[in-house]
C-alpha cells in the first residue's frame, strides 16, 4: 500500500478509536461515535464534487465506509434519515459556501457533538 494511503488509513483509524472512546466516556454531549452494534462511516463534506469522489475512492480502496455530501446543510438533512449509523470522523473542507468549514466546526461544539474533524482545504490561506 501507497504510505499516503497507509497514512490517511491510520489516521482515520485513529479517529474511530477517538470517537469510540468519547461514546463511552461523554455522557453529556450528543456523541456521533458508535455503540455496540452500530456501523462505523466516515463523512465527507466539501463543495467540490470532484473532491468528494476523490476521497470516497480513496477511502473506499482501503475498506473504509464513506458518505459524501456537498454542504452542512445536506449532511444534516440525510444524517436524521439514518441516525443507526455513527460517525468514524468528518472530512471537513474549510471554505465552502454559507457556512464554513471553521463555522460548521463551532456548531458542531456548541451542540455538544463530539466528533473527530480532519480538516482540508484547496487554498492556501484558509480566509
Amino acid at each position: 500500500m501507497p504510505a499516503s494511503r497507509q497514512y490517511l488509513t491510520d489516521l482515520v483509524h485513529t479517529c474511530d478509536t477517538s470517537a469510540q472512546q468519547s461514546y463511552y466516556t461523554n455522557n453529556g454531549g450528543v456523541g456521533m461515535a458508535k455503540g455496540p452494534g452500530e456501523e462505523s462511516r466516515v463523512f465527507v463534506i466539501d463543495d467540490d464534487a470532484s473532491v468528494r469522489q476523490a476521497l470516497t475512492s480513496l477511502l473506499q480502496s482501503v475498506a473504509l465506509n464513506v458518505e459524501a455530501f456537498g454542504s452542512p446543510v445536506e449532511f444534516f438533512k440525510r444524517r436524521r434519515m439514518s441516525d443507526d449509523i455513527a460517525a468514524a470522523c468528518l472530512i471537513l473542507d474549510v471554505r465552502l459556501p454559507g457556512v464554513s468549514g471553521l463555522d460548521f466546526q463551532a456548531e458542531l461544539a456548541k451542540s455538544d457533538t463530539h466528533l473527530p474533524i480532519i480538516f482540508i482545504s484547496g487554498h492556501g490561506d484558509t480566509r
